[in-house]
């Protein structure tokens, strides 16, 4: 574990960061570096001028329109957010630790920022690092920004993120790490991260511009088509807690606000593994049936935030905004039993 980042997920960026310090003081891994965000997010003018400084053709105006009318060698960096469950009751009641108490940590973040600090820790190591993204693609986004030259030295990303051939999670169109983003305080400079005034907790600008900023083969996505059939069940929890492992009462009391919230809103007796399930991926990849495809996101419309991907199984007539897009792996089936097994087995240890 190279080091932490933090966001903007189910509770504010600096409580993400407290967290973070927390849990690393928890695991006994003062070590591991933990960078907070910068509160902005990719948007409008700002990314179009990017994406123009950069030398990518910026995505034509019909985009949109088209879209909402048709409805160590492997070293990481994580971007890690509270649990997840409805965006308002997490946001607004939640510590992002199941409401266990707000964390206290006694160390402080390093002094960079997320975006820097994966810049200068792709370069350290390039064809090294993989990145572990559990939350909007925002640090990731402004981190090309900073150094394009990292696109081509990262081993792998894995982007928790989107709902593809389900529905999503925050609508029916959208799953909520391309949905969310910290809600900025003041303006931001031009040509890196903006404000919108209506969208200010949602970025799918920087998973559309992420998604298709690596070669071919680098990005693979975890998304809602597996991650809600990766479950841990109320006895399952029970059973870690009675284990007695280092960590296993601690799991049981941090997961017991989602669970609750499972039982409210689904009558569901456990939880959903979508973090976990994204890890295990990272490690046990074979666990996974990947689909290799360009992906493009929604950024305008009532399915805003939609991830669209194109499998090629099909050859287009027309030109399309999917064409000339790196692939990226999406996982569309898991071994669930396997994935739950190992999630398990690291909590017991």
């Amino acid at each position: 574990m190279l080091g932490l980042t933090t966001t903007f997920g189910n509770c504010p960026t600096s409580m993400a960061t407290a967290n973070a310090l927390h849990l690393c003081e928890m695991a006994g891994r003062m070590d591991v570096p933990v960078a907070q965000a910068r509160r902005r997010r990719l948007a409008g003018g700002a990314r179009r001028r990017l994406l123009t400084r950069r030398g990518h053709r910026a995505p034509p105006v019909r985009y949109a329109a088209a879209i909402t009318s048709a409805s160590r060698t492997t070293c990481t960096v994580a971007t890690v957010r509270a649990e997840r469950a409805s965006p308002r009751m997490l946001t607004s009641r939640c510590a992002g630790l199941g409401n266990t108490g707000a964390a206290s940590p006694a160390s402080s973040p390093c002094g960079r920022g997320a975006a820097q600090f994966i810049v200068d820790t792709v370069n350290a190591s390039p064809g090294e690092v993989t990145l572990l993204a559990l939350a909007s693609l925002t640090n990731i986004a402004l981190a090309l920004h900073l150094d394009p030259s990292i696109a081509g030295k990262l081993k792998s990303l894995l982007y928790l993120g989107g709902a593809f051939f389900v529905m999503g999670n925050v609508n029916p169109a959208t799953e909520a790490n391309v949905w969310r983003v910290a809600r900025p305080r003041q303006a931001a400079p031009p040509l890196t991260l903006t404000r919108s005034p209506r969208r200010g907790r949602h970025d799918p600008e920087a998973a559309d511009w992420v998604l298709g900023a690596f070669p071919d083969g680098v990005t693979r996505v975890v998304g809602l088509d597996v991650t809600t059939r990766s479950v841990m069940s109320g006895s399952d929890l029970d059973e870690l807690r009675a284990a007695g492992g280092r960590f296993c009462e601690y799991a049981w009391s941090i997961c017991q606000f989602y669970k609750s919230y499972h039982q409210r809103s689904m009558g569901m007796n456990g939880i959903f593994l979508h973090d976990p399930t994204a890890f295990i991926a990272v490690i046990r990849p074979d666990l996974f049936t990947w689909t290799e495809g360009s992906i493009r996101v929604a950024v305008e419309g009532c399915a805003r935030g939609k991830t669209l991907l194109d499998s090629g199984s099909k050859k287009w007539v027309c030109e399309n905004s999917w064409m000339e897009r790196p692939k990226c792996r999406v996982a569309l089936e898991l071994d669930a039993p396997g994935v739950l097994a190992q999630i398990l087995e690291r909590l017991r240890r």
